[in-house]
């Protein structure tokens, strides 16, 4: 199944020239997990993705060419050897897939040590390029063991220094900075000044770092600080929230019979009326603002802007200009 999908994306001869390794990953859908004896080291999902993902880069294959390819034989075939969903599984492969092709890592089998023990030929044409890297990996794992090995054995039994934890060691000095800065924040300093302040003065943050804006800003909204002219303001912003819920609450009462009003106007204005006319009739009917005041030329005025009413002598008039 994998293999016809993988030929029809590289092609027939060139899954012919496919490594052995490759091939026998690919066609085995049980992933010859008998081939490792028990309690040995078995291969897990995410290390055979990078497997066959550095495999398709090698043979240079874009993201785009074979991405939905291995998300489609991780979920059908590697699903077994994993305990993570599907969904889980897709995302994890995409982000293996971008990691191969934005990094350095480079396609490197181990020849017959490969991970999953999968068949190999010395006449596969990277064979000797592979077993060179392999034996000098092996050598260098060598040597770290042998040096780790020396450094155990001239271990001493000098006392090992106490290191005091950073937020403790700093405690003390924060503590007195986290007074200065609600002090500073009342007598009305920016939080750029405190900052600076407590840097000349010489603390430290609870990590014994300098102080920033960023830090007095946290600091400040985590004890819910307000300098006492932001309390006024916030106190003004209050009374001037019910004002406004005061005056829509007058503009939603007049508003029908302001909306008649308005069509009155109109009415008036085209059969020639004058402003102090319309504000007597209005007013001797009992209409009202849309704040529930009497009429006014001056309100009338606004009013007929604002609606951009055009009586008909004055139509007629524009017309013939």
């Amino acid at each position: 199944m994998y293999q016809n999908k993988l030929i029809k994306i590289i092609g027939k001869k060139a899954y012919d020239d496919a490594f052995k390794c490759i091939k026998d990953i690919i066609n085995n859908n049980r992933l010859y997990l008998d081939r490792f004896t028990e309690g040995s080291h078995r291969p897990n999902r995410q290390k055979i993705t990078l497997f066959l993902a550095s495999w398709c880069k090698l043979i240079g294959l874009n993201p785009e060419d074979y991405r939905e390819w291995l998300i489609d034989y991780c979920v059908d075939v590697l699903s077994a050897i994993s305990s993570s969903k599907p969904s889980q599984i897709r995302h994890s492969t995409k982000s293996i897939i971008k990691y191969i092709h934005r990094s350095d890592v480079q396609f490197i089998c181990n020849c017959e040590h490969n991970i999953l023990k999968a068949a190999c030929s010395k006449d596969c044409p990277i064979y000797e390029k592979m077993h060179d890297i392999y034996l000098f990996n092996l050598e260098e794992k060598k040597k770290l063991i042998e040096k780790y090995q020396n450094v155990s054995s001239d271990v001493t039994t000098e006392p090992v220094p106490v290191i005091i934890p950073r937020k403790k060691k700093y405690k003390e000095q924060f503590d007195k900075a986290i007074t200065l800065i609600k002090q500073y924040l009342d007598k009305g300093y920016t939080k750029q000044k405190i900052a600076v302040m407590l840097n000349e003065e010489g603390y430290k943050t609870s990590t014994g770092y300098e102080w920033k804006l960023s830090t007095i800003t946290r600091i400040a909204e985590k004890n819910d600080w307000i300098p006492e002219h932001k309390k006024r303001n916030k106190k003004d912003s209050s009374e001037k929230s019910a004002f406004s819920a005061k005056k829509i609450s007058i503009r939603k009462k007049y508003k029908e019979q302001f909306d008649k009003a308005i069509s009155l106007i109109k009415q008036y204005l085209e059969k020639g009326h004058t402003y102090n006319e319309i504000v007597t009739m209005l007013n001797e009917e009992g209409y009202k603002t849309s704040a529930g005041f009497v009429w006014t030329p001056n309100i009338l005025s606004n009013v007929v802007i604002k609606n951009n009413f055009i009586y008909e002598h004055k139509k007629s008039k524009n017309k013939k200009n």
